[in-house]
């Protein structure tokens, strides 16, 4: 497992930021989250939107801290 800096941190946390308000803008399209989907902050994000709407804190949790640590 490779160790995030705290720099790449702040990249990863800006880039869903920015992601969410895009996808928010998009109003949840298929197109929009098929290209959320193809990078780990837009899979970050995505898991955001997606605990909020089904409420699954605990699944969408790991699969934040997963892609937290893949990237």
């Amino acid at each position: 497992m490779k160790t995030m800096t705290v720099m790449a941190f702040l990249v990863m946390l800006v880039a869903v930021i920015r992601q969410s308000i895009a996808l928010a803008v998009a109003r949840h399209s298929p197109l929009a989250q098929a290209q959320l989907a193809a990078t780990p902050s837009g899979r970050i994000a995505l898991h955001f939107v997606c605990a909020w709407r089904d409420h699954k804190f605990q699944w969408h949790g790991r699969g934040v801290v997963r892609e937290l640590f893949r990237a």
